[in-house]
């Protein structure tokens, strides 16, 4: 696997992370499976938007059971940070916005330009595509603004996706929102990649 140059530090960072802390904490912390092959070796199963990772311990090492694929770089560093981050608390079932987590205020500006204006774009006066599309990604119907759906990105990461049609006095506005313990599992940039990842989801989805 090809590592981005100025993405070195903090994938060297991510694998030393990984590969010092016990597996069987982490699974439990994160809320997903360990399999132990034996000898200190074995895998963490990670669903990730519906799919399952498989993360060799301590190779690090990041496939799709289905496909046997290996996972791209980001998919890569986004599970490792998830498994070494996780603090195991609760969910506090509350749903907060990006510019909420911490140092969110700094990077909402491109956060809305590189995941946000993309969906208002495309579903700001289309109700029902929104929802097809959320659908076909594995997406809940909540009960939020005129369009909402959750999505299990991680196990105790969900997000949820708001969509508010626009109209004669009204712009339409989207928004993606995070459970209020989403830091807990999750550093906020990659909890901005998370969300991206679910943006482009929702615009492959919709597309004829």
């Amino acid at each position: 696997m090809e590592v981005p140059k100025n993405y070195e530090p903090a994938y060297e960072k991510a694998l030393a992370d990984f590969r010092a802390t016990d597996p069987q904490a982490m699974a439990a912390r994160a809320g997903v499976l360990y399999d132990a092959s034996g000898k200190g070796r074995g895998s963490l199963l990670v669903p990730y938007f519906g799919r399952i990772c498989v993360v060799a311990y301590p190779a690090a090492t990041v496939t799709e059971r289905d496909s046997g694929g290996a996972a791209s770089f980001f998919t890569q560093i986004l599970l490792l940070h998830y498994l070494t981050t996780a603090s195991g608390t609760p969910l506090k079932g509350t749903w907060i916005s990006f510019r909420q987590l911490p140092g969110g205020l700094m990077y909402e500006a491109a956060f809305r330009a590189r995941s946000l204006a993309p969906l208002i774009a495309a579903f700001g006066s289309a109700g029902e595509l929104f929802a097809q599309a959320a659908i076909s990604t594995g997406g809940e119907q909540a009960r939020l603004g005129d369009y909402s759906f959750l999505f299990g990105a991680l196990p105790r990461v969900p997000l949820m996706c708001m969509l508010w049609l626009g109209d004669d006095e009204l712009p339409a506005e989207v928004s993606i929102l995070f459970d209020g313990s989403a830091s807990d599992y999750l550093p906020t940039e990659d909890l901005a990649v998370l969300g991206g990842t679910l943006s482009g989801r929702l615009l492959r989805a919709a597309k004829p």
